[in-house]
């Protein structure tokens, strides 16, 4: 993992600069004309390496400022440099000063009118608060008498920034307005949503060459639909289900009040995740979305229908009537029809079907699938490989590939890989397996952005309730052992197989412990980082309605999908 980006004071996230670390910690060693800076590079890879490790890479735990200086201040202190702590510390309270001065400069002229913004060509001009109350007169429609112009005017003060850009106002007016959302008013977050949909009109006003009055008339529809066809963005096929006449139908039942009734994080979730707009370009809006997906989900349908039941699935759906899944709204209507959220993978034991599984989990990724990943196969660490005792790595470093993978395939970055992965709590490599979240142990084999479970049968549970022992085994060479894994058996024929196995003196490659000892293990780490789920497998099992024809070894992040599974299967020609 890397860090790439970090977050102002003023909510902008912006690069990343480690330069920026080390430069601050030089400053702090020449005000105490300390001269030994060899120590710079190594304690700035440390800090980096505790951000990365407290934030993870998902794009919603993005550091401040303010967070990276506290870590540099604690590990100035770690390493006992004690006085260049001090200036640095010293310095950090100057700059905070200088802020608050040039802060309350800025309040005195926007209280008399002589605040200056910059515009998009770089001419200055007044800052004009009739602008801003004409903007929020707008947002606020139907909620007057509950969120005010003058308490919006007071917060937004606390926030300017000195030569603020015109094209940054209403990004600070949405801010203003969220800082100001309480549990006894939580309307200001619509009137946030509000601001943040009519700075996307302008971006698609400008972009698509309309007026103001344009945004959602069928005609103007019908041609973001044509566009986005020929540039293959939208199903190159559609016109053989639809007329032109049925498109223009469409457009004119699109709903700008619609959008209205969204909320803020809904908004930003259209903007950051749903919307097509390639390479940020701004161009399809919320109601076309939902309509463009409405008609590519009614296809199916007879075509005397087919335009009546779009415009009912577009009705439901944009007024959130019906929640679609990532997949379905990403997917329909372009050319690539993955509409599915939820998928689930066997991983055998063999290095041909590890990284087949690990292809598939990246496909399915890709067009935004969540992938339930069953790793109970897959031999312990220092089992034999060919033969030769000791040489496996265990389950754990096929997690991180894993992992690395839902990092790595991000869905052209709307969002990280949706991945669990499970393993059963008698795997000679449970301990390792529930470590990989926590923050003890080598950072280098942590899986920050994977799911894991733990499969457990009815046996755990009952040993636990009596205060005896548990033995884990390693599958692989028990199926060397027996020509059969324990791992496909379920309820009686599982008890029967683990006792067995327990009074098999052959098998090496085992650890007894207390039940008690694995269950406190589990609990720090759930209490700890929240995971792993739990997988009851024999109650399910028991419960399959298909076990005439295979067995569920796990199921998926969601936790719902209760289906068979089994390993792919190799056929040589």
């Amino acid at each position: 993992m890397t860090l790439n980006q970090i977050k102002r004071r003023d909510g902008e996230v912006v690069a990343f600069d480690r330069s920026r670390i080390e430069t601050a910690i030089t400053l702090a060693c020449d005000a105490t004309g300390e001269t030994e800076k060899e120590f710079i590079p190594k304690m700035t890879d440390a800090v980096i390496e505790d951000l990365i490790l407290s934030c993870g890479s998902s794009e919603t735990h993005i550091p401040s400022v303010e967070t990276i200086q506290d870590l540099v201040e604690k590990h100035l202190m770690k390493e006992g440099k004690y006085e260049i702590a001090k200036a640095y510390i010293l310095y950090r309270e100057k700059q905070n000063e200088k802020r608050d001065e040039r802060k309350e400069k800025l309040v005195e002229q926007f209280e008399h009118h002589s605040m200056k913004v910059t515009k998009a060509d770089g001419s200055k001009e007044l800052f004009s608060i009739q602008k801003i109350k004409a903007v929020f007169d707008r947002a606020a429609s139907g909620y007057e008498t509950l969120c005010t112009f003058e308490d919006l005017i007071e917060a937004f003060k606390k926030n300017i920034v000195d030569e603020i850009k015109t094209s940054d106002l209403s990004k600070l007016l949405v801010k203003t307005c969220i800082d100001l959302v309480t549990v006894e008013n939580i309307f200001w977050q619509n009137i946030a949503a509000r601001i943040l949909l009519g700075d996307l009109y302008k971006k698609a006003i400008k972009n698509r060459g309309l007026e103001q009055k344009d945004i959602y008339s069928a005609e103007a529809y019908k041609k973001l639909f044509d566009d986005y066809i020929e540039r293959g963005l939208y199903y190159k096929d559609f016109y053989q289900y639809y007329s032109a006449e049925d498109i223009l139908e469409a457009g004119r039942h699109l709903s700008r009040d619609t959008d209205t009734s969204y909320e803020y994080t809904t908004v930003v979730s259209f903007i950051k995740r749903y919307l097509l707009n390639p390479n940020k370009i701004i161009k399809e809006l919320p109601q076309e979305m939902y309509m463009s997906v409405a008609l590519f989900l009614a296809i199916p349908e007879k075509p005397e229908h087919r335009l009546a039941f779009a415009l009912q699935i577009y009705k439901h759906c944009s007024e959130q009537r019906i929640s679609l899944p990532t997949p379905t709204l990403l997917n329909a209507r372009t050319n690539h029809n993955q509409l599915s959220s939820c998928f689930k993978i066997n991983v055998n034991d063999d290095l041909r079907a590890i990284y087949h599984a690990i292809e598939h989990i990246a496909q399915i990724s890709k067009f935004g699938g969540g992938v339930g990943v069953y790793l109970g196969n897959i031999r312990s660490r220092g089992s034999s490989i060919r033969g030769v005792k000791g040489m496996s790595g265990g389950v754990n470093p096929w997690v991180k590939v894993i992992n690395d993978t839902a990092v790595a395939v991000n869905q052209l970055g709307s969002r990280l890989g949706a991945i669990s992965v499970t393993l059963d709590i008698w795997h000679l490599d449970i301990y390792d397996f529930l470590d990989l979240q926590t923050e003890t142990g080598d950072i280098r084999s942590k899986a920050f952005d994977i799911f894991p479970a733990v499969s457990i049968p009815d046996l755990f549970m009952q040993r636990l309730k009596d205060d005896a022992d548990i033995t884990l085994f390693d599958p692989h060479e028990i199926e060397k052992l027996y020509g059969k894994r324990l791992q496909d058996s379920f309820d009686k024929a599982f008890e029967e197989f683990y006792l067995t196995l327990e009074q098999d003196t052959r098998i090496e490659m085992r650890k007894t412990v207390k039940a008690k000892e694995i269950f406190k293990k589990f609990l720090k780490s759930t209490v700890e980082t929240g995971m792993p789920y739990v997988f009851f497998r024999d109650t399910v099992n028991r419960l399959n309605p298909n076990k005439h024809a295979g067995n569920i070894y796990s199921t998926q992040l969601c936790t719902e999908i209760c289906q068979n599974t089994s390993d792919t299967k190799f056929i040589e020609e």
